[in-house]
């Protein structure tokens, strides 16, 4: 439950600033909007960008709103897919079964947990009752995060922006994968 603890440091906030339309529009005023990509799971950045006052003037403009405006490269640890009907859903709950309570509370740190592929999150959560519903159709969830060895589903959406932008700011990452 610490990730839910986290909170946005300046960077983020000047990094969103940055992007913000009515900061960019003194600044860099003949700029398109630009696209945040992150590598970052804790959903800070998303965070920092719908906390920023938007108007009807950006609305209007066609601003992109701040989900569309930044790429989670490696996921977003508070959305879950579902492993059957693909449904996403964003959840700030500390946990999403209740046996992941029980969990967290009973065990040595040392034990290994042992749990039933029942008692594991399931589309719909604990109440399911064997609906087949898009949403609730009691498939097992899984963090919508990129584990290793899987390849980043948006990496060539970025690998295309990358190549095509005018400028590019790299901010706290060694790049290196351990």
């Amino acid at each position: 439950t610490r990730y839910l603890l986290a909170k946005p440091n300046a960077a983020h906030y000047a990094l969103a600033t940055l992007a913000h339309p009515p900061t960019l529009a003194r600044i860099a005023p003949s700029t398109a909007q630009p696209i945040h990509v992150t590598q970052n799971v804790d959903a800070l950045a998303l965070r920092v960008l719908e906390s920023l006052p938007s108007s009807q003037e950006d609305k209007d403009a066609g601003t992109l709103s701040p989900a569309d405006s930044i790429i989670e490269m490696h996921g977003d640890i508070f959305v879950t897919r579902c492993t059957s009907c693909q449904h996403l859903q964003r959840s700030y709950a500390p946990q999403l079964a209740s046996a992941l309570a029980d969990l967290e509370k009973g065990q040595d740190s040392d034990a290994r947990p042992q749990l039933t592929v029942d008692q594991l999150p399931k589309c719909g959560g604990d109440a399911w009752a064997g609906s087949n519903r898009y949403g609730r159709c009691g498939g097992l969830l899984r963090p919508k995060v990129v584990w290793f060895g899987e390849m980043p589903p948006r990496s060539g959406e970025i690998a295309r922006k990358m190549s095509g932008c005018d400028m590019l700011l790299v901010v706290g990452t060694s790049s290196i994968i351990k």
